[in-house]
């Protein structure tokens, strides 16, 4: 069975207590985090605000490193928690053995196997195809400027909301719960982090 054995965390250089948290819990399940720092953008672009206009940036950098890699890269947000490790190794194979795949999520189904999704929006902790990777970050940057163009400043343009679009126009898995979002520990804004450019150190 094949396991990654690093995965990529966003995290803000003024949340030290969120990387110290994450780095021991996932390296309590046998991974190596590989951090990436966020920066704060004084503007929102026409997104709904720097949060969201951050967090789109971030996530639209980080999937670009993938095709630098030969083997498909794990990404998560800096307050997750992994609830189900054999849940989520099941699911790493089960899409490995997919004919044709390009992004698989760890919070996904709700059933006790892993299914093709076109209505998931809890974006924080997945699974890209190197190979796809430069199509979902095409349609990113695409989006991306039309926002930029528009100016809407509402929840469309949140990247969860349209990774769900990108879900019925490509192979989206999603397998039993297996990391969830939240962890008490360190929520200050929830969703609201002002994630930025990725700057790998």
């Amino acid at each position: 069975m094949w396991k990654p054995d690093r995965i990529y965390y966003l995290n803000r250089a003024d949340r030290p207590d969120r990387r110290e948290h994450l780095e021991d819990h996932l390296k309590h399940f046998g991974f190596r985090p590989l951090r990436v720092e966020a920066k704060i953008y004084p503007e929102s672009h026409g997104f709904l605000n720097r949060a969201v206009y951050g967090n789109w940036m971030s996530h639209t950098n980080l999937i670009s490193l993938a095709k630098l890699s030969e083997a498909p890269i794990v990404i998560v947000e800096d307050d997750v928690e992994i609830v189900g490790y054999t849940d989520m190794l099941k699911t790493i194979q089960e899409v490995l053995n997919l004919e044709h795949w390009d992004m698989a999520y760890f919070y996904g189904s709700q059933d006790e196997k892993l299914q093709k999704i076109i209505d998931t929006p809890e974006f924080y902790a997945y699974m890209v195809n190197p190979s796809s990777s430069d199509l979902i970050v095409e349609a990113l940057e695409t989006q991306r400027i039309t926002i930029e163009q528009t100016q809407p400043k509402d929840v469309s343009t949140c990247i969860d909301n349209f990774m769900i679009s990108l879900q019925h126009k490509m192979n989206f898995y999603g397998g039993t719960i297996s990391v969830i979002q939240g962890g008490g520990w360190g929520s200050d804004t929830g969703r609201g982090r002002f994630w930025q450019e990725v700057i790998i150190n």
